[in-house]
């Protein structure tokens, strides 16, 4: 909700083009973590430098730490696989040090043992506290017993909410089937898709959304996120690193300016800065629109 904290709550979308290209994975990591830092967290010694080392460990991403992220699809500026660009998405919000974390099908297009290491990473942020919310589309074996508690949707709506590990004997009930050797997630999603159970009235319903807000919303209030300063300050610096990173495009930048002022310079050589209109449209033209 709008009213809940950005400190509260991460989100890891499908697509990971809001990466920084021109920024090496753990500085990434290092100013995420700087500017959502919590300050009554800020006061341990090392502690940001500590969760970016760690999120780097769990993710396998320490031999990828200080390589170029990159930009998708740039043959100039190509950097990091896809699975090595999902996998730094999970870790910037994990460097956040979230309340509550979401993902949208974050081991989605990654192999096995990649999708299990990211599973494992989220589950021990959930052992450090953090709620962790993942959609998960065909899970492994492994991964299932990664996980507390599972919400099985089906066409009709859930058709199971609670333990993981009890969902296989659920469905075995619902659907009058043995498990047998079939692994507990592929047993799940069979029983899902022949749709030949009853959901059972004891299944516990998810929390509502105008319950989840409530709780998100009272606990944004004891929220203390670093201040403007601050912020300012750290996204001042990743600036003036993009700039001198890629020196070449910064000049290119300054001299299109340069030439749109000298061309509208000499389009409106009488301009007089008294007309709120004028000057607001001149601007709109400087800025490009």
């Amino acid at each position: 909700p709008s009213s809940c904290h950005p400190a509260l709550v991460g989100y890891v979308p499908q697509d990971d083009g809001a990466l920084l290209g021109w920024l090496t994975v753990r500085e990434l990591l290092r100013f995420y973590a700087a500017i959502r830092e919590r300050r009554e967290r800020s006061e341990e010694a090392d502690s940001r430098e500590r969760r970016v080392a760690l999120c780097i460990r769990e993710l396998g991403l320490h031999n990828e730490r200080d390589a170029m992220i990159g930009v998708a699809g740039d043959a100039r500026r190509r950097g990091l696989s896809g699975g090595q660009r999902k996998r730094v998405a999970v870790a910037v919000e994990l460097c956040g040090d979230p309340s509550a974390l979401l993902l949208d099908e974050p081991t989605s297009g990654l192999d096995a043992a990649t999708s299990l290491a990211v599973v494992r990473a989220l589950m021990n942020a959930a052992r450090r506290g953090v709620c962790v919310a993942a959609v998960l589309h065909q899970p492994s074996a492994k991964a299932w017993r990664c996980l507390d508690d599972a919400v099985v949707f089906s066409g009709s709506g859930v058709a199971y909410c609670g333990p993981a590990s009890l969902a296989a004997r659920a469905f075995e009930e619902a659907c009058g089937l043995q498990q047998g050797d079939a692994p507990a997630p592929d047993f799940v999603l069979d029983c899902v898709v022949s749709n030949s159970f009853s959901i059972p009235s004891s299944t516990t319903a998810p929390a509502t959304p105008g319950a989840t807000s409530q709780i998100l919303r009272e606990a944004s209030y004891g929220v203390d996120a670093p201040g403007a300063v601050t912020q300012f300050t750290k996204f001042l610096n990743r600036a003036i690193l993009a700039h001198t990173r890629h020196p070449g495009d910064f000049v290119f930048e300054l001299g299109v300016q340069f030439a749109a002022g000298a061309f509208l310079g000499a389009l409106y050589p009488h301009f007089e800065f008294r007309d709120c209109q004028q000057v607001s449209f001149f601007l709109q033209l400087s800025l490009g629109g």
